[in-house]
């Protein structure tokens, strides 16, 4: 049975607020820079890259390309879980922006443009639809990796008897690893010996040669291969609806 959402009595979060109403309020001018920009681009599973995109190519800041980027990210999610039309997702969303905005007013006119525009935003292919695809893969695991780092300590081994000195040392390291569940963010530490470290490391090493053996493969196949190389972003989420 597919899941379908809601969408009758749809919520804006505050902070997709700004993203909406910039995609209101832009000339026409900006907003065919930003469709061009969301376009034509290579697929990427990062959503940074496609932020550092939309900010060269509509010449605006991070932070105004970031609410945009992700604005039209959350929408084309919960298009793809309610089962309603594009133009049917831009109608709701208009009017939820109208009741629920406290500072944006718009004409007859400038509502039919916005629900115009987010249909046109809703309804991109191509690039697009697959570098959301991928970054939601990216984050559909019971636990997301986020970081590590590795501390190393001299545990003394002392004497049965204390004032006697030290007998010897040992070397132990500590691999910490933050990562991500569904609703919140863990640690875990693991004691490491030399032998454990070089076990891990050529455990590394294998899972980098058949990453690299994999794509040749996908090369060869004229696969496009969406290297998760490229930049460092974290702001993986998996949206569900408009509602917090």
């Amino acid at each position: 049975m597919i899941r379908r959402i809601s969408v009758e009595d749809i919520q804006i979060p505050k902070r997709y607020r700004s993203g909406l109403e910039k995609i209101a309020t832009v000339d026409e001018e900006f907003f065919k820079k930003l469709l061009n920009s969301l376009s034509e681009f290579s697929p990427t599973p990062r959503i940074k890259d496609i932020i550092t995109l939309v900010t060269r190519d509509c010449e605006i800041d991070i932070p105004e390309a970031r609410s945009l980027v992700t604005t039209i990210r959350l929408l084309r999610s919960v298009l793809s879980d309610s089962g309603v039309s594009a133009e049917a997702l831009a109608q709701k969303v208009s009017k939820a922006l109208e009741d629920d905005s406290e500072t944006l007013t718009l004409s007859g006119e400038e509502v039919f443009r916005f629900e115009e525009r987010l249909s046109l935003l809703l309804k991109i292919r191509g690039s697009l639809e697959t570098s959301l695809r991928a970054s939601k893969l990216l984050t559909e695991y019971a636990n997301i990796f986020l970081e590590s780092r590795i501390l190393t300590d001299i545990r003394p081994v002392f004497k049965d008897d204390i004032g006697d000195g030290i007998g010897g040392a040992l070397l132990i390291h500590n691999l910490r690893i933050a990562y991500r569940t569904a609703d919140e963010f863990k640690e875990i530490f693991v004691a490491l010996d030399s032998t454990d470290l070089e076990q891990l490391l050529e455990q590394i090493d294998r899972a980098i040669q058949k990453e690299e053996f994999l794509e040749s493969l996908l090369t060869e196949a004229s696969v496009p291969y969406l290297d998760v190389h490229q930049s460092g972003d974290n702001d993986n989420f998996n949206v569900q609806s408009l509602e917090d």
